[in-house]
């Protein structure tokens, strides 16, 4: 896969461990993804769009509280972002069922 030989290049590569990421979840293999959104995230603190899909891997997760602080950083830096904004409406409703 083209990203593995990216990150075998460079490890701390962003786009490319969003990337694995972001297979990863679509997967099912969410603390894979959240491994390495933490790791893009570390390496790109500032990039809402990572932000963004680690509170959605962690809303699937079930992880409700670090979904909602992940999603409200995400449109703390860009908060235009209308992906955020329907993440965080899923994370509304998901809240909601938890009681």
């Amino acid at each position: 896969m083209h990203y593995t030989l990216v990150l075998a290049l460079e490890s701390r590569h962003g786009g490319a461990l969003n990337a694995m990421a972001v297979i990863h979840a679509q997967e099912g293999r969410l603390d894979d993804a959240l491994r390495l959104f933490n790791e893009a995230m570390a390496v790109a603190p500032q990039a809402a769009h990572l932000h963004n899909n680690a509170g959605y891997a962690l809303l699937r997760a079930g992880r409700l509280d670090e979904a909602e602080t992940a999603l409200l950083r995400a449109r703390e830096l860009d908060p235009a972002n209308r992906q955020v904004a329907q993440n965080l409406d899923l994370l509304r409703t998901a809240q909601a069922r938890a009681g």
